[in-house]
């Protein structure tokens, strides 16, 4: 009975905290909401020197091995946890992104004051990105 009850919780644990994006909407259709839109590389993690962001952001530096739409952003803050030099930085929650040095992805991005990007800013996976690049 112990057991039952104890996988009952767990289920219902990972249910009720998953991460969710409300109005997420199909990839192709976000591009012309988008301000930057971008095949990116991450060239380095590293910890936000800002106090207020520190806790839940790092920074992620990025290339632009193609830029489809708008200008050129060299870094970005990342809603998240991550490992940077070997330690745990940051707020590990269900929607970290938890980029790593080397992950190349689509970004679609819309301005905003700490130009942040989180789980559910609309991008395309490395393993995804030719599929995109072949469609257009």
């Amino acid at each position: 009975m112990k057991k039952i009850f104890s996988l009952i919780c767990i289920v219902i644990f990972q249910i009720g905290y998953s991460c969710s994006c409300i109005g997420a909407s199909n990839i192709f259709n976000v591009y012309s909401s988008s301000d930057l839109v971008a095949d990116i590389t991450v060239t380095n993690v590293r910890f936000s020197p800002e106090k207020k962001l520190k806790q839940a952001y790092y920074i992620v530096d990025v290339k632009y091995n193609k830029l489809y739409k708008g200008k050129e952003i060299s870094n970005f803050h990342v809603y998240g946890q991550t490992i940077i030099n070997g330690k745990q930085n940051g707020i590990g929650t269900s929607c970290s992104l938890g980029l790593l040095k080397g992950d190349r992805m689509i970004l679609f991005y819309e301005n905003d004051k700490i130009k942040s990007i989180h789980y559910c800013t609309p991008k395309i996976r490395e393993k995804a990105v030719s599929l995109f690049t072949e469609s257009k």
